[in-house]
């Protein structure tokens, strides 16, 4: 609704992006007032994706999809990050939003980039849009990158939900994706009121479960209020 705040405008605008609304904006600003340390955090989980895009890039991966909130601040999104190390590479910007024609924009023709429109929170929707469906086709390994979204997932679904993603994916395939792990329940119901959405407190053991061979990584401090910044990965057998 116009007017009011969206996840992708407030992580924007925890980034330091141009693409938020004014009332992203604010809540943005209520959010690093109330905790300073959550725009470090998705700072953190964002670059995480690009790391590991460049991983991937330099084990000789040339399809990449990232699913979530994508910046136009400049360098600072997939094609950039695998860009220098494979000119060749492949990317799907899966997002509702409008964010991802600009990063189409940005990336000026140096690669082949391409959009799904699809509900990131909907595996089945990632899988079956156009242009992921049709580099899945090809049975070559992928990195999937989700961006920093995993706190919105409830806890009986996170693991099932990179269980879908990881079920659909290539032998040798890399699936990413980084969250802020609140401290509590309590620091998760104020980031609920905060964000405007259900925000959930995952721990580290939590995501170390949600798939086989997952490995966790800690982006930021870890006694720090609400929480701290994590990323997970793992390489489909």
């Amino acid at each position: 609704m116009a007017g009011e705040p969206t996840p992708s405008g407030i992580n924007d605008a925890l980034l330091g992006g141009t693409t938020s609304m004014a009332p992203d904006r604010e809540a943005a600003r209520r959010i690093a007032a109330r905790f300073p340390s959550v725009p470090e955090m998705a700072r953190a989980g964002h670059s995480f994706g690009l790391r590991t895009g460049r991983w991937a890039a330099g084990k000789g991966i040339r399809r990449f999809i990232r699913a979530g909130f994508v910046t136009t601040l400049p360098g600072r999104n997939m094609h950039d990050a695998v860009g220098t190390i494979a000119p060749d590479a492949q990317i799907v910007y899966v997002t509702r939003g409008d964010q991802a024609a600009m990063a189409v924009e940005m990336a000026g023709g140096a690669h082949r980039v391409a959009v799904a429109r699809a509900r990131v929170a909907r595996p089945d929707e990632v899988l079956a849009s156009g242009p992921v469906a049709e580099m899945l086709a090809g049975r070559k390994p992928v990195c999937l990158v989700v961006g920093t979204l995993m706190h919105f997932a409830p806890p009986p679904d996170a693991g099932p939900y990179l269980a879908d993603l990881a079920a659909a994916l290539p032998s040798g395939s890399v699936l990413a994706a980084s969250l802020i792990s609140a401290a509590d329940d309590r620091a998760a119901a104020e980031l609920s009121g905060l964000f405007g959405m259900d925000f959930h407190a995952h721990t580290a053991r939590d995501a170390a479960g949600w798939l086989p061979g997952m490995r966790v990584f800690t982006l930021t401090p870890e006694i720090r209020s609400p929480g701290t910044a994590l990323g997970v990965a793992a390489r489909i057998p």
